[in-house]
């Protein structure tokens, strides 16, 4: 069975090992990198954390040309943790602390890591490559080819960097000596032999992958304006952007990582140089410093990111009941009395807080009971000349045997509420006054365990929570349905108990100026919706398709499919019915903004039935729809033959914008 290869610190590794290492550069140079380390680090792990955040959040940027940005965000994030902060703190005490076994994991971490961002970055270039010039012809670019990117750069750097554990290569001290990274100086022929290979693999062929995608995406880019018969200002600046792009990517990509190549080829071509370590140091700082500029080149830079990310901050700020039925709105200028009212009803403000300060509140308030009542108990001691310090008589008695002190006292406090008997601090006879206290203690104590056990159960069974099972699609659609244009929404229950007298129906929030000038802000329109069978008391045992007819008594009818976008509303939709397991009653609700809205489509349908006689529901179909001719308006819909809306079967742009400028080309040579 192989073991993992665990050489000794060389003898000049060793000698101001567990000190600090003064001879090669004075403490406050080992301060000055600790503290730039410390801020590279935290910069680069805010950062990738915020893009792995934001990217998990929006479902808009969770399209296959982002899984490398992602992947990228993850081997930062990995690097910034395991290699600067380390990094930093050895630093900070002037010497690497950790050992010979420490600094072989912290070497490992931090090359596979970097290599496997290393390898993200070829990946993205690769992806956007295939996107842009379609080497494959009319092989898409698709989830598969992403996912398979992403295995490939863990898998890829994994393999390189492990043999250094088995003998192959070794991981060592470098330049200030308190890092550890591949053993550069070693002029053994195994490790020299691995060095080589591990440069033209992990450095040579992702920098030429990098070099040669962007050059033919600049290559297809240009070919592409002279396709153009009059190049329009949308594609030459579309192409600047690109290049500039490139530009950047190409030159941090040197930037951090070449100066470390050419210092490591340097050394093992030429064993007689003597580089300063202070000079040898500044590469490796500059590809972990890389953590903080691929975030903001890979990620801030783009475009969709903050389109996406800027448009979804919007959506959610401006509609009033947020999609997961939580509303949007805050109160001022409330008066004092009014606040005072949260007090009255205490219950309610208890139930309705989140659980954190229900947990703080717990703790605090059997812990300041437990030492209230100690105090108490302490002061009885005081009065009967229990306490130690009071030197009581050998035949003294006591009122509380083996109180003597403040701590005893909260002791025998918390073993009087808390426990149902007592050890060796219990009450005596001889002062019966005390036994007023202990019941008092014990009926407070147990009204304190009655109000959180049910205040717990409470929380625990709020209708609100039962809402959480009952989901709406994410997006409505407009399409024929019975000979009328409707509004449809899906909504599924993913309880198999049903929910009793379910009843759904629509508020429209607009805001409106009546005939006497005066601005109304939210005012509410109603909305019905039914199903086939009515309106009334849903069987909702399954996921349910509801509609709302757009006739001319419907708030929607002069809506046309080009001007929704343009409108300013808010449909919110409700569903109350009661539990039949519990018999609560509860409300769900959530809201859809003209953005949420798709005109000329319907919903999938999701329910089937096996050859067993079985009833299935396929809630991957949940929210997909497919295109269905539609009237582009409710008013031709209504009155004859008119101008159709045939939306356009297919996928926007994910995440390269050029994507647009290929459109253009392939609209033009159809």
């Amino acid at each position: 069975m192989a073991s993992i290869h665990l050489s000794n610190f060389s003898e000049a590794e060793t000698t101001h090992q567990g000190s600090v290492n003064d001879h090669i550069m004075p403490r406050i140079g080992y301060t000055i990198l600790a503290i730039l380390m410390a801020l590279s680090s935290s910069t680069g792990i805010i950062l990738n954390v915020v893009v792995i955040i934001v990217t998990v959040r929006y479902k808009q940027l969770r399209q296959p040309l982002n899984y490398a940005l992602v992947n990228l965000a993850v081997a930062d994030l990995g690097c910034a943790v395991f290699g600067g902060l380390v990094t930093a703190v050895t630093n900070a005490m002037g010497y690497f602390s950790l050992g010979r076994i420490g600094c072989v994991l912290e070497g490992f971490a931090v090359a596979f890591f970097g290599i496997a961002g290393l390898c993200s970055v070829a990946v993205i270039a690769v992806d956007r490559y295939m996107v842009v010039c379609r080497p494959l012809g009319a092989v898409m670019f698709q989830t598969k080819h992403a996912l398979a990117g992403v295995v490939f750069s863990w898998v890829w750097s994994f393999i390189w960097n492990t043999p250094p554990l088995f003998g192959w290569g070794s991981y060592q001290l470098e330049g200030v000596m308190t890092s550890c990274a591949p053993n550069w100086y070693s002029r053994d022929p195994v490790n020299v032999s691995y060095i080589l290979c591990y440069f033209m693999l992990c450095f040579a062929l992702p920098f030429a992958t990098i070099v040669f995608s962007y050059t033919r995406l600049l290559y297809t880019l240009r070919q592409v304006a002279k396709l153009q018969m009059a190049e329009s200002g949308s594609t030459a600046k579309a192409e600047v952007q690109v290049a500039r792009m490139v530009v950047v990517m190409v030159l941090a990509f040197l930037l951090t990582w070449l100066p470390y190549a050419a210092l490591a080829l340097t050394v093992i071509f030429d064993s007689t140089i003597y580089i300063n370590p202070v000079i040898a140091t500044i590469p490796t700082y500059l590809t972990k410093s890389s953590t903080v500029f691929n975030p903001i080149i890979y990620i801030f830079m783009n475009r969709q990111f903050f389109r996406d990310y800027i448009a979804k901050w919007h959506i959610y700020k401006n509609r009033l009941v947020a999609k997961d039925g939580h509303c949007n709105i805050e109160y001022g200028n409330v008066g004092y009395s009014s606040r005072f009212a949260y007090v009255q009803d205490l219950w309610t403000t208890f139930v309705e807080i989140r659980w954190r300060y229900v947990i703080f509140l717990f703790v605090a308030s059997f812990t300041l009971s437990w030492f209230i009542f100690g105090l108490i108990w302490y002061w009885i001691a005081h009065d009967n000349g229990d306490l130690w310090w009071q030197n009581p008589p050998s035949d003294h008695k006591p009122c509380v045997f083996n109180v003597f002190g403040l701590t005893s006292a909260f002791l025998y406090s918390l073993e009087t509420q808390a426990t149902i008997g007592y050890g060796l601090r219990v009450l005596s006879p001889y002062c019966p006054g005390a036994v007023s206290v202990v019941i008092i203690q014990s009926i407070i104590g147990t009204l304190i365990n009655c109000f959180w056990c049910g205040l717990v159960m409470a929380k625990v069974a709020l209708p609100k929570k039962r809402a959480k099972t009952i989901t709406f699609s994410k997006m409505a659609v407009i399409c024929p349905k019975n000979a009328a244009l409707c509004l449809q929404i899906r909504v599924a229950n993913l309880r198999k108990t049903l929910m009793i007298g379910s009843q759904l129906y629509g508020k429209l929030l607009r805001t409106t100026v009546n005939p006497e000038g005066e601005t109304i802000i939210l005012d509410q329109v109603n909305i019905d919706f039914m199903v086939d069978a009515g309106k009334d008391n849903l069987f909702f045992i399954c996921p349910l398709t509801l509609y709302h007819v757009i006739d001319k008594a419907s708030p929607l009818f002069k809506i046309t499919s080009d001007t929704m976008l343009q409108q300013e509303f808010e449909l919110v939709v409700f569903l109350d019915g009661t539990d039949e397991s519990t018999s609560s009653s509860c409300q769900v609700r959530t809201s859809y903004i003209p953005q949420e809205i798709r005109w000329g489509y319907k919903f999938l349908p999701i329910i089937s039935r096996s050859k067993e006689g079985k009833y299935r529901v396929d809630f991957s179909n949940f929210d997909k729809v497919e295109p269905v001719p539609t009237a582009h308006c409710a008013h031709c819909f209504y009155n004859g033959p008119c101008h159709h809306n045939n939306p356009r079967n297919g996928t926007d742009n994910q995440g390269f914008e050029v994507i647009e400028i290929i459109d253009q080309i392939n609209a033009k040579e159809m």
